[in-house]
């Protein structure tokens, strides 16, 4: 006997348990193992005095498909539990076949009987307002449907005409495509006829199912319907049971639909369609004049990554607006041909245009390949934009290039330090030849002159030529020191003080304004020092995160310097990347941060240590489970033990699952179940009838143990079943073993 059987055998025993509890959670682990040799037992739960023992009895007998059951649940649709019903009704449609006459007629009876009356469920509020009879009708139909035998057909028709089954048709009609009757694919045509548009689109959707030759023709006949959804419906439909050979013409006639809905989903489904010619019918389609219909073209262009359309799509690229282009750069991208990579070189370039649109193109190039996207990706490293940037950095890595895998590294590379600008101004200041000992004099005396050129220019002329004098005085630019060494007539002197005085004022505006400038031109000249740090970090940490998937001694080098850095952030990338790359030697570069101050440094380290899977982690990770006061650190300390996956990790587990965060004791379990250890399954199944665990994390700890594997675990739960010493925990052991024979979705 399978152990499987075994299980159900031992489950069975509880059918009879003295609660109901005990009742459900035997019928409900018997019902997911799918077996059940004591049939009477199970059966006799359909007259349980507890209802919610006889609805789970009813529903469960569905599942394990045993035709001993038809009769029992025939009894059981002439109850008045509505639940009970509806959950009878639907395991009849699993059981029952084509062959089964009494099944089909009583589901027949039901669908017909109007006057029936169901009890709700008595759990349901009365405001509800909610009748059973709906359901059960619903399940009647559903069951036929299944069963598939044609005496079904007329009855099912009839009930179209029921008001009550109007918002069930759509489950009536398919009932009918799967009874796969000739009369059934008969009655569906001719329901096309109708005037209603919506009922016309449902049936056209349902022939897709119907794989007849009445329904290609009568499908391709619909392609002409004045309703545009019904066309949409029966094209698609076309595309699922058509002859691809056959189809594209008359498809192809939407293509030039006048609804603009219509073409563009039939550009859409031609990707569907196994045809040479499909191309030929597409590419005019990146010239219609509406957008979303030739985004539709260039997308399914670029899935079919034909050659032929790699022309016509760049010259929808210079034409249209981008979001149009997007979707062409996508196309350009999944195509590969060299030929776009210019036109996408310089869209990347473009800073006017959106920063998606430049990454599209970026990842475009990048999936072309090639050295030649190298120089493009390289400045796109030095942009602004931090998106901009890791496109690039992610571009480079994927690439693979020895050259690409080399301008990631050099973003660590030390910058020459360039001369600041007032120190190349002061160098060329002391460049200057001397100046003259009057002109000298004159600026230690004044400096205001320095300010005014063109008088300092005529200051120089008085010396040479006593005739430049009165020029300078007639046009009024008289200097203090200038005053002393050439007087001015004494008529003249108050004259020359008001002058002297709107020089001055004048001067003081344009010193206001200079300082003004001055101030804008310091504040721009921060402005961009902070772009330019912020841009290096972006640059700096998007090249240590593609880093850690170059395992090289450059890449290694480069992330162990940034450990020391000043800047956090870059040394949480570089610990990521060093773990990201599983080498047990870096032990020694993370282990000292998993004691750091900050909380997401330690995180890093800690989640490092665990892709690294050294041994020698174990011990300070034991250390932060049992000292760490941060449940969230434990319960990454208790992620990374299970990650190194050692026989003396196991041993810190102990204590994990006795920890009072629930999050801890949770990933202590799931961790466990990596384990294929004696001792693993004895620490599990101690935490399973552990009453502080219960729910999700009970389910956890059956995965886990599902996880392992080992037979032996079976025989414990079943020991555990069959002692009756241990009733409190028979449901917990069926619980276990119902989560170990589940089927994965």
């Amino acid at each position: 006997m399978s152990k499987k059987l075994e299980a159900a055998d031992a489950i069975a025993l509880c059918l009879k348990g003295k609660l109901a509890m005990t009742r459900m959670a035997a019928i409900q682990a018997l019902g997911t193992i799918g077996v059940c040799s004591s049939m009477k037992d199970l059966l006799g739960c359909l007259n349980d005095p507890d209802p919610d023992v006889r609805i789970d009895a009813a529903e469960v007998l569905g599942k394990i498909q045993n035709k001993d059951a038809l009769e029992p649940l025939l009894d059981v649709t002439k109850a008045i539990d509505g639940d009970l019903v509806i959950n009878a009704v639907r395991s009849l449609g699993q059981i029952g076949d084509s062959t089964d006459k009494k099944v089909v007629d009583r589901l027949i009876q039901m669908l017909e009987d109007d006057d029936a009356v169901y009890r709700p469920d008595e759990d349901l509020e009365d405001e509800l307002d909610f009748d059973p009879s709906w359901d059960v009708h619903l399940e009647a139909v559903r069951a036929l449907g299944r069963i598939g035998n044609p005496k079904a057909v007329d009855p099912l028709v009839k009930y179209l005409t029921d008001e009550f089954a109007q918002d069930i048709s759509h489950d009536i009609f398919r009932a009918l495509i799967s009874i796969k009757d000739e009369a059934a694919v008969d009655i569906l045509i001719k329901l096309l006829k109708d005037s209603d548009d919506i009922l016309r689109k449902r049936i056209t959707g349902l022939l897709g199912d119907v794989d007849h030759p009445k329904a290609v023709e009568v499908l391709t006949n619909t392609l002409l319907d004045k309703n545009a959804d019904v066309r949409i419906s029966a094209a698609g439909s076309l595309v699922k049971i058509g002859d691809p050979q056959k189809i594209l013409v008359p498809l192809a006639l939407l293509l030039k639909d006048q609804d603009q809905e219509v073409r563009t989903e039939v550009v859409g489904l031609f990707a569907q369609i196994d045809n040479p010619e499909v191309t030929e019918h597409l590419l005019p389609m990146l010239k219609d004049p509406v957008r979303d219909v030739r985004k539709k073209a260039a997308e399914v262009l670029g899935n079919l990554r034909t050659s032929e359309a790699v022309d016509p799509l760049l010259e929808l690229l210079k034409k249209s607006d981008e979001s149009v282009q997007c979707e062409v750069i996508k196309s350009l991208g999944r195509i590969g041909d060299k030929k776009a990579l210019e036109p996408l070189c310089i869209i990347i370039e473009d800073i006017k245009k959106e920063a998606y649109t430049r990454i599209t193109a970026i990842y475009a190039v990048t999936s072309i390949g090639g050295p030649e996207t190298l120089d493009v990706l390289k400045k796109s490293i030095e942009s602004n934009e931090k998106e901009i940037i890791l496109s690039a950095m992610i571009g480079l890595k994927k690439s693979g290039l020895p050259e690409a895998r080399s301008i990631i590294i050099s973003v660590f590379d030390e910058p020459e330090e360039k001369k600041d600008e007032d120190e190349v101004q002061s160098e060329n200041d002391s460049n200057k030849k001397e100046v003259n000992p009057v002109e000298h004099l004159s600026n230690e005396t004044n400096p205001e002159n320095d300010k005014n050129k063109t008088r300092e220019n005529k200051e120089s002329d008085i010396k040479a030529n006593d005739e430049v004098i009165s020029e300078v005085r007639d046009e009024k630019l008289v200097d203090p020191l200038m005053a002393n060494i050439f007087p001015a007539p004494k008529e003249e002197k108050d004259e020359h003080a008001d002058e002297e005085k709107e020089v001055a004022e004048k001067d003081q505006t344009i010193d206001d304004n200079c300082a003004d400038e001055k101030a804008e031109v310091v504040e721009d000249k921060a402005e961009d020092e902070g772009m330019k740090i912020v841009q290096e970090k972006y640059k700096k940490t998007f090249a240590a995160r593609v880093l850690g998937s170059i395992s090289i001694p450059e890449s290694i080098d480069a992330l162990t310097s940034l450990l020391d850095n000043d800047d956090l952030d870059l040394v949480i990338e570089a610990i990521i990347s060093l773990g990201n790359m599983q080498k047990k030697e870096f032990f020694t570069n993370i282990e000292p941060f998993i004691d750091h101050e900050q909380r997401e440094l330690r995180l890093a380290a800690l989640e490092a240590l665990g892709k690294i899977k050294n041994e020698d982690a174990i011990e300070p990770l034991c250390k932060i489970l049992k000292e760490d006061e941060d449940p969230f650190i434990r319960e990454t300390a208790v992620s990374s033990l299970g990650q190194i996956g050692t026989p003396k990790a196991l041993e810190a587990f102990l204590e994990a699952l006795k920890d009072n965060s629930l999050e801890v004791r949770r990933q202590a379990v799931v961790n466990l179940g990596k384990f294929k250890d004696a001792k693993a399954i004895e620490l599990l199944l101690g935490s399973l009838y552990d009453y502080g665990n219960f729910g999700d994390l009970r389910k956890e700890i059956a995965k886990s143990l599902k996880s392992i594997g080992n037979p032996e675990i079976v025989d414990q739960l079943i020991g555990v079943i069959k002692n009756n010493k241990q009733q409190a925990n028979h449901w917990i052991a069926m619980a276990a073993l119902m989560e170990i024979y589940r089927k994965a979705a």
